[in-house]
């Protein structure tokens, strides 16, 4: 799961990363804390079986299917001349923001690929479909972020 947000410079801010292979309804209930914290204008769900069941879990939310139309090699070419033109940003210190980092260079041959995923999903209703743009009022208290993806501004 991440919360991402598109800013009014055009970039996308990723504010919170989770990471956790658990049941659905655990999955559900962290889904419904993030809620609480980001009040995201869309919560994105893979369609499929799993998909209709977080429906279910997540009723009175703001639910929408994600089609995966491509596999996932495609879906990151797709939004990669976002990843390349410096547009996405990490909140410093970010929870699993090193290992997204690691999927991210690893891909697609790394272990885990389930965060680069995510991510892309994210940029994709941001930045192609243009969901949830926000102001500067919405960050003042959101943290410090990466000027770039740089190796040593991450810390182990």
């Amino acid at each position: 799961m991440i919360v991402a947000d598109l800013y009014t410079d055009g970039n996308v801010y990723i504010r919170a990363i989770r990471n956790q292979r658990t049941s659905p309804s655990v999955t559900a209930d962290t889904i419904r804390e993030l809620d609480e914290i980001y009040k995201p204008q869309v919560i994105g769900i893979e369609e499929g079986a799993l998909g209709l069941v977080f429906r279910d879990l997540l009723a009175g939310l703001p639910v929408i299917g994600l089609k995966p139309d491509k596999d996932k090699v495609r879906r990151l070419l797709a939004v990669s001349r976002f990843f390349e033109a410096g547009r996405i940003y990490i909140v410093k210190d970010i929870q699993n923001g090193q290992a997204l980092r690691e999927q991210l260079i690893e891909f697609p041959k790394g272990t885990h690929d389930d965060m680069v995923d995510m991510v892309v999903y994210a940029v994709r209703l941001l930045l192609v479909e243009g969901v949830n743009q926000v102001s500067s009022k919405d960050f003042q208290t959101a943290g410090d972020y990466y000027d770039e993806l740089d190796d040593d501004e991450w810390s182990d």
